[in-house]
């Protein structure tokens, strides 16, 4: 059973990396960005696991679910849009270059 205190303090840990998702993975490393975004998703995933009829562990672990869930796709559209430009443009100036 998660104390509410417990509950509140995970899903602001998890909002956090979902929202730094997309800015790791843009500046620092895909990688980084994307296990981020899974850490994420495996909190928002045990507050719904272990909520055990309380009502604020399960409203926040959805929550979370929804935000990271976004975030993966926002970051994987931008990040396949990135790669199909670089190879369009590559295929592009291969003969000019």
């Amino acid at each position: 059973m998660i104390k509410t205190n417990v509950a509140i303090v995970l899903f602001l840990l998890g909002f956090i990396l979902a929202l730094l998702t997309f800015p790791m993975a843009w500046g620092v490393s895909i990688l980084l960005g994307y296990i981020s975004n899974i850490l994420a998703i495996f909190i928002g995933s045990y507050l719904i696991a272990r909520c055990e009829h309380k009502k604020i562990p399960l409203v926040l672990g959805c929550i979370l679910l929804g935000i990271t869930v976004f975030s993966l796709i926002e970051t994987t559209t931008v990040h396949i849009g990135v790669w199909t430009t670089k190879e369009l443009l590559k295929e592009s100036l291969e003969g000019v270059i």
